[in-house]
């Protein structure tokens, strides 16, 4: 099966609805996720939950505003702490990768924590 990269943006839209889900119990509005990214066409944000859903990471329902659902890969992404790089043991030159997860379970959780590999 081909695995399809999320762009950035699409990235960003996946995490807002999963700190939106986390933190309230129920996604957000077509028009909430617009407001947030700038985006003033609905139709610009529906572009970016067709991609999302094309990809397998959420389930819509149609002509309901708040039937986002994310969908176990979704929630495998996001489980862990982003793995953002490696540094060299000494220096403090950060050299940012491709994001990995680390899963740490629930000991560590935030949206501003990540880890670091130390060579």
């Amino acid at each position: 099966m081909l695995k399809l990269p999320l762009t950035e943006r699409q990235k960003e839209v996946l995490d807002m609805i999963y700190e939106k889900m986390t933190k309230r119990g129920y996604g957000p509005t077509v028009r909430e996720i617009g407001e947030e990214f700038g985006i003033t066409s609905p139709n610009g944000v529906m572009c970016h939950l067709r991609a999302l859903e094309r990809k397998g990471f959420i389930r819509r329902s149609p002509n309901k505003s708040r039937a986002i659902e994310l969908t176990d890969k979704a929630r495998r992404s996001e489980k862990g702490l982003p793995l953002v790089g490696s540094v060299a043991a000494g220096l403090t030159n950060l050299a940012f990768s491709q994001a990995d997860r680390i899963d740490f379970g629930e000991v560590f959780s935030g949206p501003d924590l990540f880890v670091l590999e130390v060579r």
